[in-house]
């Protein structure tokens, strides 16, 4: 009987995916302990960041069934279910009481990118507004999807809906033509067109109890209105740009509104008198400051979303206070991860950012900050190894330049001392030799592997057989470098440099059915003397296992379970022979698989649909097999453990 697969003990999500010059809709629970948002095909549902009301936070989800990026996702004020639109117009209503998130409803109800969405106060009713073909928006109920109205009197793109919770029900839109609409309900119909502003609706809310919504756009205009009629009760020109998010305050007595100008501002309800404001900007370049979304959780608690993908929290009771936590995680998937000696992860996003993973409370909570001197926009890093001594990361970037990460201090940093220039593209495949420090690269141009000398900084250029596609270096020995042809090539380099020049390979292996994706020695102590083995993996999903010397693929193994690319590899520490060894891996294929030495012909399933989009690495946690952590193409970063006793 298969052991039962592991379960997940913490996850940290990734941030808001933003949209220059468009609101980012961001939502809360109905009590306000969750923050909901939207990254890719995923949606989140997390504690809300610094809310300390709650000693047992609910757990995060990260719901990934959607086929198109989402965007846009609320909860339903009973709390029961999340409803999450994307652009291809697809709504999935979907229950977020269970562990399951099981399937409620899924309509479609226009053809394009949804914008926004908004439930009615009974959870019977939605609305959608977007950049529909044939209209842009529609009213349907919940259960059946039936029409309860239409979205008129819009010429362009809809980019808000707000809904009054109260009887009679209303329901306000805003687009890109400038103008609000109101409707009237239930049945939704068309009430008035009302046109205060002179640039483009961002967003529109109303007030818990409904007597009032508020409207704020690129005009830099706010207006209050009154909640049943639409009459004009109060408005602000604030003259500073792009007002992206609006949002009441519970009592309904304030609203706030964030901006392109990187400042948050409360006003008075109804008058939109001006009462204070709040300086989030942290000196991001490229318009990386713009608050593109706002959510409040309590009247002391609030958060900003900027453009760059930073959660900002500060306390909406107290105008011009300092922020009390900026909140940073990859806003795209993770490009290259590795597991650090402390237990430090640092793993590089396809954003452009490498982040430090720290875990604290046992693991059950983990602090993540960016490494200073990379920044959201600049070259993608998707190679990193350890360097040599213990202090450093090797990493290389799209922009074809090997980096050193120093890691021993309080925050990742960029050496500044240590930059060498590729001589050709590099496929971030990078391996290091832990004895000597010479890097190996593969080469994304030639049929060629890079080899650098920590001393001179400066690359070989050495010719292989075939094109190189990754790489494995076991200290002070073999040198293994996978080919697009689905060949291994093991070389043994000598002297002082470790070169590849004018060596022809110890070994070719040729038993992968594709292009080799992933190589990696099994660890052995040092009193061990009995064979090397490595581990080949590739685009089919199959893994080898060679012993070596002789290269020999091992009887009866059958590590050949996962359905697509294998992209990670990692060995549990032993201290015993080569025959106690453990394994985990992942892939395309969204699988994660435990495999045992000891049990040629099995495997566990650590967990299945791990990672939407992939797994792009995997590792144990502290040397241990009770815990496996992973990262992967949703940009998040898990820790599994196995169930007690197992």
């Amino acid at each position: 009987m298969s052991s039962p697969p592991y379960t997940l003990s913490s996850v940290v999500p990734p941030n808001p995916t933003t949209v220059r010059g468009q609101s980012t809709k961001l939502d809360v629970s109905p009590n306000g302990d969750r923050l909901v948002y939207t990254n890719g095909r995923s949606v989140i549902i997390r504690p809300f960041p610094n809310n300390t009301t709650s000693s047992t936070p609910a757990p995060t989800i990260i719901y990934s069934q959607h086929a198109q990026p989402v965007s846009v996702a609320r909860i339903s004020p009973s709390g029961a279910y999340c409803a999450s639109a994307d652009s291809s117009g697809l709504i999935r209503i979907w229950d977020i009481l269970g562990s399951d998130q099981t399937l409620k409803a899924e309509y479609r109800p226009f053809a394009g990118a949804v914008r926004d969405l908004a439930w009615d106060g009974e959870s019977k009713r939605l609305a959608v507004v977007g950049q529909g073909k044939e209209r842009f928006g529609h009213f349907f109920f919940v259960d059946s999807g039936a029409s309860c109205g239409e979205v008129s009197g819009h010429a362009k793109v809809v980019n808000s809906v707000a809904l009054r919770a109260q009887r009679p029900f209303r329901a306000v839109a805003g687009g890109d033509d400038n103008n609000l609409v109101l409707y009237n309900g239930v049945p939704f119909k068309y009430a008035s067109t009302i046109k205060e502003h002179a640039r483009f609706v961002q967003a529109v809310a109303y007030s818990k109890d409904g007597s009032h919504f508020a409207s704020v756009g690129s005009d830099g205009k706010v207006l209050v209105y009154e909640g049943a009629s639409g009459e004009v009760k109060g408005k602000a020109d604030l003259g500073a740009g792009t007002i992206f998010d609006v949002k009441f305050a519970q009592d309904g007595k304030t609203l706030l509104t964030s901006g392109a100008d990187g400042f948050v501002r409360s006003f008075s309800v109804p008058d939109c008198g001006k009462l204070g404001e709040w300086d989030l900007k942290a000196g991001h370049g490229n318009a990386g400051d713009q608050l593109v979304g706002l959510a409040l959780s309590s009247a002391s608690l609030a958060l900003a979303l900027n453009l760059a993908g930073e959660l900002i929290t500060f306390d909406p009771s107290k105008p011009g206070s300092a922020p009390s936590g900026r909140h940073v995680a990859p806003t795209k998937g993770i490009s290259a991860a590795l597991q650090l000696k402390d237990g430090q992860v640092l793993a590089a996003s396809w954003d452009g950012n490498v982040y430090s993973y720290r875990s604290k409370n046992g693991g059950k909570e983990w602090s993540v900050q960016p490494t200073q001197g990379y920044k959201a926009g600049g070259p993608v890093v998707t190679a990193l190894s350890l360097a040599p001594g213990g202090d450093g990361v090797y990493a290389v970037g799209m922009d074809d330049v090997l980096r050193r990460i120093l890691v021993s201090s309080a925050a990742p940093q960029v050496d500044n001392t240590f930059s060498a220039s590729l001589p050709c593209a590099a496929r971030g495949a990078l391996a290091v030799d832990s004895a000597s420090g010479i890097a190996y690269i593969a080469s994304a141009s030639s049929d060629e592997v890079l080899v650098l000398s920590p001393s001179s900084q400066k690359f070989e250029r050495q010719k292989v057989p075939c094109t190189p596609t990754t790489t494995a270096v076991l200290a002070d020995s073999y040198v293994a470098i996978g080919t697009q042809d689905g060949r291994v090539l093991l070389y043994e380099p000598s002297g002082k440099n470790r070169s590849l020049a004018e060596q022809s390979p110890l070994l070719t292996l040729e038993r992968n059915r594709s292009a080799v994706t992933h190589l990696s020695f099994q660890p052995l102590p040092s009193s061990s003397s009995g064979n090397r083995v490595l581990t080949s993996a590739d685009g089919s999903g199959k893994i080898l296992l060679y012993s070596l010397p002789s290269g020999q693929a091992l009887a009866g193994v059958n590590w050949v379970f996962h359905s697509s690319r294998v992209d990670s590899l990692s060995w549990l520490p032993s201290a015993g022979g080569e025959e106690d060894g453990v394994a985990v891996s992942g892939g395309l294929d969204t699988h994660l698989y435990l495999w045992e030495r000891s049990r040629p012909m099995g495997k566990r399933d650590v967990t299945k649909n791990s990672h939407a989009g992939g797994v792009g690495w995997v590792d144990f946690v502290g040397g241990e097999r009770e815990q496996v952590i992973s990262a992967g193409s949703d940009g998040a970063l898990k820790v599994w453990r196995a169930p007690a006793g197992k």
